[in-house]
């Protein structure tokens, strides 16, 4: 719980449900998307996932009648979701939350947040991340549900596949430890 405000999990399955909650890469609870569109949408999440694995893209749209606030409800989600292997097909790689990054967008709103699992905390920047909503949110107010998360989420892949590269070419910067060297082949004595 927090000392400041008084956040906690515990409040929020008091409202929301302690329920596990099977997730797919397209999750269109408020009905937003055509079917066709869905379509469109999961299969360019499942190409931009190819640039960076193991990482898993999704989009959500939640159907939450009554207010709510889209940042807590998010986070109540992360906690609560069991990746659906039947909504990942052809992905590389295990199917960890861990390692998932969620656009959450609400249609009734027109507002959006980033949510990611622990895995991803060293290669996503919360500013530059939200920056990516900023850009498309004329799509977004103009109901251009596609193009806009197609949009903000090529812009995330590209800064978090960014941040990868930097960390990879710098580990010891970032505390990691430095790939092994590569095995020397043949080179016997004759």
């Amino acid at each position: 719980m927090c000392p400041h405000c008084g956040f906690s999990l515990e409040n929020l399955d008091k409202k929301y449900g302690r329920d596990s909650i099977p997730y797919r890469r397209v999750c269109d609870n408020a009905g937003a998307l055509r079917q066709q569109d869905r379509v469109k949408l999961n299969a360019l999440l499942e190409k931009l996932e190819r640039r960076i694995p193991p990482v898993l893209l999704s989009v959500y749209f939640p159907n939450i009648l009554e207010p709510f606030s889209l940042i807590p409800h998010s986070f109540w989600m992360m906690n609560h979701l069991t990746v659906d292997e039947a909504g990942f097909p052809n992905h590389q790689g295990p199917l960890d939350p861990q390692w998932l990054l969620v656009l959450v967008l609400d249609v009734r709103t027109d507002t959006a947040c980033f949510m990611w699992g622990y895995e991803l905390d060293p290669y996503v920047e919360p500013d530059l991340i939200n920056k990516s909503i900023m850009k498309a949110r004329i799509p977004l107010r103009e109901s251009m549900l596609l193009h806009a998360a197609g949009s903000i989420m090529k812009d995330a892949v590209h800064l978090v596949a960014r941040k990868a590269r930097s960390k990879v070419r710098h580990p010891m910067r970032y505390g990691l430890t430095p790939p092994p060297p590569p095995e020397r082949k043949g080179g016997g004595a004759a």
